[in-house]
């Protein structure tokens, strides 16, 4: 089993003493240095700071106890923020109506980031209802195509 699956299984249980759920855990690389990330909330109550706190505590005192890498990490238990990441198809159905930026890898008529209303989902497209120009359209971008869907705050 993969070091990161052992994790995340640890920190699943861990979380689920305090009511908190797991959203992602990350073993990466960033400016050089070691990560271990989770992301984690709170359902109907977002993560506190003293949730984090807490959840990075009983986190740490299990990691402890387990050997995944001899060179030092950093341990980050954050939320997912206002602009969450959308990863899973529970994620997407959550967000129908709601505000959301999807990127792409590619152009799509001249684009590769769309701002608009998440309309429907279904296994190959994501219907996004878009304004141009003050103009209401509806979009629909091929699930291949997407690179990135995330909650958005419209200003």
């Amino acid at each position: 089993m993969k070091i990161t699956n052992v994790i995340r299984l640890m920190c699943e249980n861990e979380a689920q003493k305090l009511g908190i759920s797991i959203l992602d855990v990350e073993y990466l690389v960033e400016h050089g240095m070691k990560i271990l990330r989770v992301i984690a909330d709170k359902p109907g109550e977002g993560l506190s700071v003293d949730d984090s706190a807490l959840l990075n505590q009983q986190i740490s005192d299990c990691l402890d106890n387990m050997d995944i890498d001899e060179e030092n990490y950093y341990l980050e238990v954050s939320s997912p923020g206002i602009e969450r990441h959308l990863k899973t198809n529970k994620d997407l159905l959550e967000a129908v109506n709601k505000y959301i930026c999807i990127k792409t890898y590619q152009k799509i008529d001249g684009n590769k980031e769309f701002y608009g209303y998440l309309k429907s989902i279904d296994p190959n497209y994501l219907t996004i209802e878009i304004n141009i120009k003050g103009k209401s359209n509806i979009k629909i971008i091929p699930v291949s195509q997407i690179s990135l869907v995330r909650l958005a705050v419209k200003f």
